[in-house]
């Protein structure tokens, strides 16, 4: 409720400044000294009202829990509804919005140019807000440790742009674009090489794009393609004139804006172009293919099962680039596991997956009998009791291995990040565990009981080998 009546209270408040800009404006039209000593008020109010404006968008993207497909659809959509929304207000409203010498003051329609003047920046103010929170959202599919700050930095340079075209800019120059003045060519020109330094960054390191599929890559590069023109139509033409001409504030924030948004279309255009199948791609199936022959070599030759099992395991998390990974086999009596060969895996680590909480992603591999991708453990439903034992691994892929259509065991690999698996991985560590189903096998694999070290339990039909659980009929 308390929600509910502030989110009403700033709505209120919003509209109210909004319509003071409006009244301001055509009241006093046409009145230059008025104008000129409104300009610093009429600065200060229209950045309240775009705080305003960025809390309600903000408070939207947070009641939505969105895919990295809905993220992406949602920042096309975003740079489209820009354009076309302008667009069809100017072409609607075009014989309404006649100025005499180019001169928004010297308007035909007053009224009707104020308004479509503050429609204008209103989309433009919201629809740059959702842009930078669903480039965050990018961001944090594949973070690094310096995420906020890039983050930060884009919007703090965002700011600046503002602020230092509110003082250098000349209002009543009418001119859609007046960037190079000769006085301050040089810090705008800092300016716009820091933004594009930065969006760089941003769209480069840990790209989102690695966690697209090869259909989901091709469409990603024509959608990119599509987008770029209408970036840069933005950018040059005179399209957003009455953006422009309705604060000096918004004008130099839509301007670094634009500067970003055409850098970064143009970044994941590149990207996705050298993330489409190529090379790249077929040397991981080469190392894959290498991998699995020298598995199958060491079967065939009798290699002992805990050094099989350790070379699948090492194999899979290289091939995946996990930060951890384990082979477990499953306990048919207890539903639990016992863990045969892991990789970058702590004791402790190994003492809670032998819990039943650790034990849990076991029951949902079970059940389906089908390989398990999770994008983002901390959020998936499916996880919450593996959430309790606090691990600080944040996305996970396993794959059964099924044997008389029974899971006898399941391999792991994690990581760090959220989103940091994709259907190529899974696709590796299926592979692999097919691999470990052969080595399973009795006449695959070599297992001379008489050699190993047998752990008697007492238990009939059940034998121990160190820490594998062989079943045998008991006749």
């Amino acid at each position: 409720m308390k929600q509910t009546v502030k989110t009403a209270f700033l709505s209120f408040i919003t509209v109210l400044i909004l319509l003071f800009i409006l009244f301001v404006d055509t009241t006093f039209y046409q009145v230059p000294s008025f104008i000129k000593m409104f300009r610093v008020e009429r600065e200060l109010v229209i950045s309240i009202a775009a705080l305003l404006i960025l809390y309600h968008v903000n408070l939207f993207f947070r009641r939505r829990k969105l895919s990295l497909k809905k993220t992406l659809v949602a920042l096309a959509i975003s740079v489209m509804s820009l354009f076309v929304s302008i667009l069809l207000l100017q072409v609607v409203l075009k014989k309404y919005l006649v100025l005499w010498d180019n001169n928004p003051f010297l308007a035909e329609f007053p009224m009707i140019w104020n308004i479509a003047s503050l429609v204008c920046s209103i989309l433009t103010l919201a629809i740059f807000f959702s842009v930078l929170l669903l480039v965050k959202k990018l961001i944090d599919y594949r973070p690094n440790r310096y995420s906020d700050f890039e983050f930060r930095f884009l919007c703090g340079m965002s700011i600046v742009s503002a602020v230092v075209f509110n003082v250098i800019e000349n209002r009543y120059s009418f001119e859609p674009l007046t960037l190079f003045q000769r006085e301050h060519l040089g810090i705008l020109l800092l300016i716009a090489v820091l933004i594009v330094l930065i969006t760089l960054v941003i769209s480069f390191y840990k790209s989102w794009t690695n966690m697209l599929n090869k259909r989901e890559k091709y469409i990603g590069f024509g959608i990119s393609f599509f987008m770029i023109p209408i970036g840069l139509y933005l950018f040059f033409s005179n399209l957003l004139f009455p953006v422009f001409a309705f604060s000096a504030t918004v004008k130099g924030f839509t301007l670094a804006m634009l500067v970003f948004i055409n850098v970064y279309l143009i970044a994941s255009f590149i990207g996705l172009l050298f993330r489409l199948p190529t090379a790249s791609i077929y040397e991981r199936m080469t190392s894959e293919i290498n991998s699995i022959s020298l598995i199958s070599k060491m079967i065939s030759d009798g290699v002992g099962p805990e050094e099989v099992f350790q070379t699948i395991v090492e194999n899979a998390c290289a091939l995946t680039n996990s930060d951890a990974c384990w082979l477990a086999l499953e306990d048919e009596d207890s539903n639990f596991s016992r863990i045969m060969a892991t990789v970058h895996l702590s004791e402790s680590e190994r003492n809670k997956l032998r819990r039943a909480e650790g034990c849990s992603v076991g029951d949902i591999i079970r059940n389906n009998r089908e390989p398990v991708i999770v994008c983002n453990i901390g959020e998936d439903e499916r996880m919450i009791p593996f959430q309790n034992l606090e691990f600080k691994w944040k996305s996970m892929i396993a794959a059964p291995l099924v044997q008389t259509d029974r899971v006898v065991g399941i391999i792991f690999s994690v990581k760090y990040s959220i989103y940091g698996f994709d259907e190529t991985d899974l696709a590796t560590l299926k592979a692999f565990a097919i691999q470990t189903n052969i080595a399973l096998g009795p006449s695959s694999l070599n297992l001379d009981l008489a050699k190993l070290k047998i752990k008697n339990e007492n238990e009939p039909g059940k034998l121990t080998i160190d820490n594998l659980s062989v079943f045998y009929p008991k006749d």
